[in-house]
C-alpha cells in the first residue's frame, strides 16, 4: 500500500513538474487602471533618458525652523520629467535632520506627471504619521515642497497633488486642504486653510 501512494506522489510531482517546464504556461498579466495608463510615460527602448549633472534649487529650514531659504545643490538629473521629479523631491526629502521642513522617515513612493501640468507625489504615511502639526509646521512643509517644484520645474508643472501611500488626504495635519492638486507658486493665500 505504501508503494502505491509513493508511486501516486511521485507520479504527479513529474506531471507538475513537467507542466511547469512546458512553453508558454508561465504568464503574469498586470494591469493598470484606464487613468493610470494614461499617465505611463511611453518610453522608446531603444533610447536610454539621458543625465548630467544640474544645479537645483531646494527650500530649506533655517535656524530658527519659522521661515525657508533657498539652498542649491548639483545632482545627476534626468531628462525624464517624472524621472527628474522623483530626483529633485527624494534630494530634498534627504536633507540632514533640522533643515528639511518634512517630517523624518518620510519618503516617495512615485512620482509622475499627468498632460494637464500636473505633478503627482505619492509620500510614505511618515508625512502625516511624524508630522509634529500645527498650522505653520504645516504650512512650511507644503511650502517647501511646493516652491521646490515651482523653482525647478517652473515651465513643466504648475499644480502638484500630494499623495499618501496612493491616496489623496483631506490634509497633512489638520490645517490646509490638500485634497486638490496645488499651485506651485505659493502665495500666502494660495493655500487653502480648513
Amino acid at each position: 500500500l505504501r508503494l502505491i501512494i509513493w508511486g501516486v506522489v511521485v507520479l504527479t510531482l513529474l506531471v507538475v513538474f513537467v507542466w511547469w517546464l512546458k512553453p508558454g504556461s508561465k504568464q503574469t498579466v498586470t494591469a493598470l487602471s484606464p487613468r493610470r495608463q494614461e499617465l505611463v510615460p511611453k518610453a522608446d527602448p531603444m533610447i536610454e533618458p539621458t543625465t548630467q549633472a544640474k544645479q537645483i534649487g531646494l527650500f530649506v529650514l533655517v535656524d530658527s525652523t519659522t521661515y525657508l531659504v533657498r539652498r542649491t545643490s548639483t545632482v545627476e538629473l534626468s531628462a525624464a520629467l517624472d524621472i527628474a521629479l522623483r530626483q529633485v523631491t527624494t534630494t530634498l526629502l534627504d536633507l540632514p535632520e533640522g533643515t528639511s521642513a518634512i517630517p523624518a522617515g518620510t519618503y516617495l513612493n512615485e512620482a509622475y506627471v499627468d498632460q494637464h501640468a500636473t505633478g503627482y507625489l505619492d509620500f510614505s504615511n511618515h508625512l502625516i504619521k511624524n508630522h509634529i502639526g500645527g498650522s505653520s509646521a504645516e504650512y512650511l512643509t507644503l511650502k517647501a515642497i511646493l516652491e521646490t517644484i515651482h523653482l525647478n520645474f517652473s515651465e513643466q508643472i504648475k499644480k502638484v497633488q500630494i499623495l499618501v501611500e496612493g491616496r489623496e488626504v483631506e490634509s497633512i495635519a489638520g490645517h490646509f486642504d490638500t485634497s486638490q492638486p496645488l499651485d506651485v507658486q505659493v502665495k500666502d493665500l494660495s493655500i487653502i486653510h480648513i
